[in-house]
């Protein structure tokens, strides 16, 4: 507790670690797909888009992309 108006003196790290949701939907079915990956790169767009293919090989995926 501190006086009215002084502010308390202590040290606090917040430890923050981030991740990016990768994701397509299929806006007639609802059908979807989510990914979290560490980084919003090229690498990690690429392991979604392999892990997208992977969940359901027989069908053919067109992605619309915007110029994020």
């Amino acid at each position: 507790m501190t006086a009215q108006g002084v502010k308390p003196i202590g040290e606090l790290q917040f430890r923050r670690e981030k991740y990016y949701v990768y994701g397509v939907f299929e806006p007639q079915s609802g059908e979807n797909f989510f990914g979290e990956l560490s980084h919003l790169d090229t690498e990690c767009f690429q392991e979604f888009l392999n892990d997208f293919s992977a969940a359901d090989p027989r069908d053919l995926h067109i992605i619309q992309l915007d110029n994020g």
